[in-house]
């Protein structure tokens, strides 16, 4: 219960950072994005 927060909290501050640092990852590693919006997800699901 005490996780959901913090999840949500995270998910926020990491969408926030992500589109920044999507940018560069989509230039570089598209494998590496797909992997984090994989773990976003897994994350929201929870």
């Amino acid at each position: 219960m005490g996780a959901a927060p913090f999840v949500m909290g995270w998910s926020g501050a990491r969408q926030a950072s992500l589109s920044a640092e999507g940018r560069a990852l989509r230039r570089h590693l598209p494998a590496v994005r797909g992997r984090v919006v994989t773990l976003l997800r897994s994350a929201v699901r929870r």
